[in-house]
């Protein structure tokens, strides 16, 4: 047994240009289709991973990890909209990660989310996450399957909910990533459907339970070889989105949209 490991793990600092529109690890609005994105949009985000503990028994690790993200818009939800200022979103989180023999992770994070140029009212969010890694048995080629459930939390009719509807959300979202890893470039092509487990796409006072499918593809390169300064990556995404009938309400009537993104990463400490 490793015992505990008090030291940080990693650390991201995340600067993300994007064009216009994007994806590549956006704010929840954007990724369950709750935000109408148009213009050039920034999304600065860091986090921080500390390992608690590692061992040989059946919760071979444990860590937390904490963050920050933001989202700054030029269209109609930032400096073009209504409130004139571009800081669109902002989000804090926290979260703790417990490893399950080779390749399986049980998570639990929460966020809360709120609106700098006041485009929504904050809200609390809870998410449940079990994702399995499945290098392992795969190699190099990975499907990376998992299910992630979120509950919005303290909420009151049009208040504290990402959807603004009556009552508070609970969220479903069942993925898989398949991908190639070689030696200078990783590919992903993440697969999602995203689903409201009662409340979370209300329209005109009536739960939706289709929110949106999600097709991606994710390029990553990395920048050179690790150093003790940590690493970089560039990271490109192409995202299409089916919408379901709230979210194409919440998008102006379009039955779907194409996203674009560009990204550089930077990790420091560990893998």
């Amino acid at each position: 047994m490793d015992g505990l490991r008090p030291a940080v793990k990693s650390t991201r600092a995340v600067v993300q240009r994007i064009g216009p529109e994007a994806n590549l690890h956006h704010p929840c609005r954007t990724s369950q289709g709750l935000a109408l994105d148009t213009g050039v949009i920034l999304w600065p985000r860091v986090d921080g991973r500390l390992a608690l503990w590692s061992s040989d028994s059946a919760a071979t690790r444990v860590e937390i990890n904490a963050g920050t993200r933001s989202s700054l818009h030029s269209g109609w939800t930032g400096s073009d909209g209504p409130s004139g200022e571009r800081w669109y979103e902002s989000d804090v989180y926290a979260g703790l990660n417990v490893g399950w023999g080779p390749g399986m992770t049980v998570g639990t994070t929460f966020t809360r989310y709120t609106s700098p140029n006041n485009m929504f009212t904050p809200v609390n969010e809870l998410t449940l996450k079990v994702a399995l890694d499945d290098r392992s048995a795969l190699g190099r080629r990975l499907l990376r399957p998992y299910a992630l459930a979120a509950f919005e939390l303290v909420t009151r009719p049009g208040l504290g909910q990402l959807d603004g509807g009556l009552a508070a959300g609970k969220y479903l979202e069942l993925g898989v990533s398949p991908g190639h890893a070689a030696r200078f470039v990783t590919i992903a092509v993440p697969l999602k459907p995203g689903l409201s487990l009662g409340d979370y796409y209300e329209l005109a006072g009536r739960d939706r339970r289709f929110g949106l499918f999600s097709a991606a593809g994710i390029v990553t390169v990395p920048i050179g070889r690790r150093t003790t300064a940590g690493a970089w990556n560039v990271r490109g995404a192409v995202e299409y989105q089916a919408l379901g009938e709230m979210t194409r309400a919440m998008n102006a009537g379009k039955d779907s949209k194409a996203i674009g993104a560009i990204g550089v990463e930077w990790s420091l400490g560990g893998p």
